[in-house]
């Protein structure tokens, strides 16, 4: 794919949330995916920035951005104003592969992207996810995390898009 081509995975729907981009990030391998935090100063199309400059590193195969929604400001008559939209400033990368990532976390925190520095982080899920629905190594009767645990508080892992994981 030749660098700043841009795929409809990296088209951004208007309504995107950051949780919609936890749930399909939850579906993904971990070791293929890192954070990228500070994006906002790379506009609206953060997307194609970061697909055209981590492109180098190797396959890119999604971006996701979740812009901020804001309320509209009400005019003089006390109408409610159109929602106005501003630039996310998280997002999510997906690679094609784990020595991608970890040459891209090599780099050190602070990266330059477009003449504008932004944190890379390693993903870290904390909830039931990929990892934890492929491990072939434990037995079905290995139950340790729950949706009745995320539901009476008594786990210590975040559920927005676990408790529909456990219902696969």
């Amino acid at each position: 794919m030749e660098a700043g081509s841009v795929t409809a995975q990296d088209t951004q729907l208007p309504m995107c949330t950051l949780k919609s981009l936890f749930k399909e990030v939850s579906t993904e391998n971990p070791a293929l995916v890192f954070l990228v935090r500070k994006i906002q100063t790379l506009g609206f199309h953060a997307h194609k920035k970061l697909r055209e400059h981590y492109s180098h590193y190797g396959e890119v195969a999604q971006v996701l951005v979740a812009h901020r929604k804001l309320k509209g400001i009400p005019d003089a008559h006390g109408q409610a104003g159109l929602p106005r939209m501003r630039p996310g400033s998280l997002g999510f990368v997906i690679m094609n592969s784990q020595a991608s990532v970890l040459q891209i976390l090599a780099g050190g925190e602070d990266q330059c992207v477009a003449g504008h520095f932004i944190r890379v982080e390693a993903y870290e899920p904390k909830c039931l996810t990929w990892a934890n629905m492929h491990d072939t190594t434990k037995d079905s009767d290995d139950t340790s995390t729950t949706a009745e645990s995320f539901s009476n508080g008594t786990s210590d892992m975040v559920a927005p898009a676990s408790v529909e994981a456990l219902s696969l």
